[in-house]
This record gives structure tokens, C-alpha cells and sequence, in this order.
């Protein structure tokens, strides 16, 4: 969790940016010291919910585009071919053409 807070120069550091083996490796190691001092449990939803998000960090969508959420895009700019609200309420007003 201390690695987001890290500066970008230091992430993209060899021994900072670690492969998700030994990241996994590290977390199996802590997880069974923590089932051994009975707190298994709290340590693995923790985990849990680093997972989820680390997951849903910005990072990636600079990486893969635009997102199909228009709000979620620079200056809110929509995909090519998305049904807006005022096509959709100009087709039922007038009908379907």
C-alpha cells in the first residue's frame, strides 16, 4: 500500500516495481504469520481490499484509451456512435428515422 504513495520516478525503479510473483509471495509469507498470530482473517480482507484498489487506479486507463463512461474521459468527450439523451428524445418526439 506504501507503493502508491512512493513518487512515479521511484515506482518505475527495478526493486520498487516488484512482478506480481513475488508480490504474491510476500503476501502468503505475511498472511501465514498473521494466521499464526490469529489474525489471518483481518489480514487477508485487507489484502482483499488493497486488491480492489490498486485495481482501480487511474493508471491504466491513460494506458488503454478512452473509457465508455463519457464522465470518466478528458473534457468528458463521448465515444463515436454512443446514444445520447438528446437523440433519445428527439426519436421519441419524432419518431424513429
Amino acid at each position: 500500500m506504501l507503493y502508491l504513495l512512493l513518487p512515479e520516478r521511484v515506482r518505475a525503479h527495478r526493486l520498487v516495481a516488484m512482478g506480481w510473483p513475488v508480490r504474491l509471495g510476500v503476501f502468503l509469507l505475511l498472511w501465514l504469520y498473521f494466521v499464526y498470530i490469529e489474525w489471518g482473517a483481518v489480514f487477508f480482507i485487507c489484502g482483499l481490499l488493497y486488491l480492489l484498489v490498486s485495481s482501480m487506479r487511474g493508471d491504466s486507463q491513460r494506458r488503454s484509451g478512452p473509457n465508455a463512461c463519457s464522465v470518466f474521459n478528458r473534457n468528458c468527450e463521448r465515444l463515436d456512435g454512443t446514444f445520447t439523451a438528446e437523440e433519445f428524445d428527439r426519436s421519441l418526439r419524432s419518431g424513429f428515422s
